[in-house]
């Protein structure tokens, strides 16, 4: 059966896989954090997918690269992709880490749930805390939030393109290929010179 898949594949089945390139872009991403003087960068992901992995590994290099040590205990993990969860696990978060200057989320769902925290705490962005997020969406640039954004219609395009080549091999394939294109990182105004905090 001709098989694409789409983002990320599913482990134990080897077929054709169209993603965006995580590694790359988070390591920029938080490159783009170091490079304004930001430190202390808190992480916070639904860590159980296999593409927010490759984005941690991105984000830890770019750490390594700099000759920086990261601090494990930056990195939060939300079990689901839900607005209480995500807003629970970043109060949490936040008051056993008061000293962070940027927040990296790596999946947009759950942005919406650190909002309302930062809200609630009466945190301003960019003036209390950077905020950088993974996946664009059109809220992201009502409130001029930085993000990553990946290239789905391309993605679409060629996961279409390569099963039609699939379906029309007289023979079946074992020549499997993962084929990652690039996001682009959209600067917006929610990232700033760190403000640092006790």
């Amino acid at each position: 059966l001709p098989i694409v898949f789409v983002d990320r594949n599913i482990p134990g089945i080897n077929r054709d896989v169209i993603q965006s390139e995580n590694f790359d872009a988070s390591y920029k991403a938080t490159k783009y954090l170091m490079d304004m003087g930001h430190r202390k960068i808190g992480i916070i992901a639904t860590s159980n997918f296999s593409t927010v992995q490759e984005r941690i590994k991105g984000y830890k290099a770019a750490f390594a690269n700099a000759g920086i040590e990261y601090d494990e205990s930056l990195i939060a993990s939300v079990d689901e992709l839900s607005d209480k969860m995500s807003r629970k696990v970043c109060h949490e978060f936040l008051e056993e880490h008061p000293d962070i200057t940027a927040l990296y989320i790596l999946n947009n769902s759950l942005c919406s749930g650190v909002l309302l925290d930062l809200k609630e705490r009466q945190m301003k962005i960019p003036q209390d805390i950077s905020l950088l997020v993974w996946d664009d969406e059109e809220y992201n640039e009502l409130l001029d939030i930085t993000t990553i954004e990946q290239p789905i219609t391309e993605i679409g395009k060629q996961a279409t393109r390569r099963l039609f080549e699939l379906i029309g091999e007289p023979e079946e394939t074992t020549d499997f290929e993962c084929k990652k294109l690039d996001p682009e990182l959209i600067i917006r105004k929610s990232c700033t010179l760190p403000k640092y905090r006790k």
